[in-house]
């Protein structure tokens, strides 16, 4: 692109992929590379800088060379992207021709880039940054990295089979920036079929202090083993999945009674009670019926009246108190005691 002074670069089906020369990423007056929100390039025959670019070739290895009108006409070279991968403390040498080049980055997930210093040159932000290199010249970059914190800190997350249910748990130890939580459910262990169960609001947003949470799925089928993922959510929409933990919801191995009704002619104990009189005294009755084989007999008992017929051991006949005859057997006191008649019923047998 002569006219605005830089490089593109496009992948085979003609999609843009990124763009070099001086200040086409935010202006500055550096050799830069842009991505995305890039502009026209400043015009120069700085190293990485374009007067008029007239044509590119690439050999097999990536290095790119740029025929360009600066200082007459010459050639520069841009080399491929040089990556390396470093731990804490660790250090690697590479061997660069003469030029500006970018040092950038790439942090893993849940860090960020505080600073990078590589002895001066131009800054592009925290991330990333420009050294032009002579002839003989070394740069050291150290790169200064902090650990982002999270939405949450999880104590526990459990998931554990309740009869016909399953009750979900988890705790907190604080919810830092933190807006709440998705819960995830499915049948299979590597998630391919999660399907959002419930969201929960957080119950201490941007609090140091932890919570508490339950959730009871009653959505279950015995014997069947159920998989769950928690995702926690802050305030800028970023997520983090925890899990998965699982339950198997037992198939029942004993019945169960869910109700039991009493259904009789008889409306309280008082009614049983009767009957089981009314039954004895139908028992009594066949007794009686057995023995005389004519009637049953009910005997009322009532008082006798005194005996004033004198003193002596022979039994004395009479009419009682009762209406019918009885005997008295006097024990020679001059006085007859109280004694019982007996008045007896004719009950038709059966």
């Amino acid at each position: 692109d002569g006219i605005n002074h830089r490089v593109q670069k496009f992948d085979s089906s003609g999609a843009f992929l990124s763009m070099w020369g001086w200040g086409v990423d935010d202006g500055t007056a550096a050799f830069q590379n842009c991505t995305s929100g890039c502009q026209a390039g400043i015009a120069g025959s700085g190293n990485g800088q374009f007067n008029f670019a007239l044509d590119v070739a690439v050999n097999a290895s990536g290095t790119v060379y740029v025929l360009d009108t600066a200082a007459g006409r010459r050639i520069q070279a841009f080399t491929p992207a040089l990556t390396t991968v470093l731990n804490d403390g660790e250090s690697h040498t590479f061997t660069l021709l003469p030029g500006t080049y970018l040092v950038s980055e790439l942090v893993p997930a849940g860090w960020d880039v505080t600073s990078i210093n590589c002895r001066g040159g131009p800054s592009r932000g925290p991330a990333s940054r420009y050294i032009t290199l002579a002839a003989g010249d070394s740069r050291r970059c150290i790169f200064t990295n902090t650990q982002i914190p999270t939405a949450i800190t999880l104590a526990s997350f459990d998931a554990a089979a309740q009869a016909d249910r399953v009750l979900v748990t988890w705790e907190t130890v604080s919810e830092f920036n933190n807006a709440g939580f998705n819960l995830y459910r499915g049948l299979q262990a590597d998630g391919s079929d999660r399907a959002l169960l419930t969201y929960v609001a957080s119950q201490a947003p941007g609090s140091t202090q932890g919570a508490a949470y339950s959730y009871i799925d009653s959505a279950v089928e015995p014997g069947q083993t159920y998989w769950y993922w928690l995702e926690d959510i802050d305030l800028s929409g970023a997520t983090t999945l925890h899990g998965p933990v699982s339950a198997t919801v037992q198939a029942p191995t004993a019945v169960t009674l869910a109700q039991l009704d009493a259904s009789s002619g008889l409306a309280s104990p008082a009614g049983w009670l009767l009957a089981l009189l009314a039954g004895l005294l139908a028992m009594s009755a066949a007794g009686a019926q057995r023995l005389d084989g004519l009637r049953a007999r009910v005997v009322k008992l009532g008082r006798l009246a005194d005996d004033k017929e004198g003193v002596g051991s022979k039994n004395a006949k009479g009419v009682g108190p009762c209406g019918r005859r009885f005997a008295s057997y006097r024990s020679g006191s001059g006085r007859s005691p109280d004694r019982a008649c007996s008045t007896v019923h004719d009950v038709p047998p059966g």
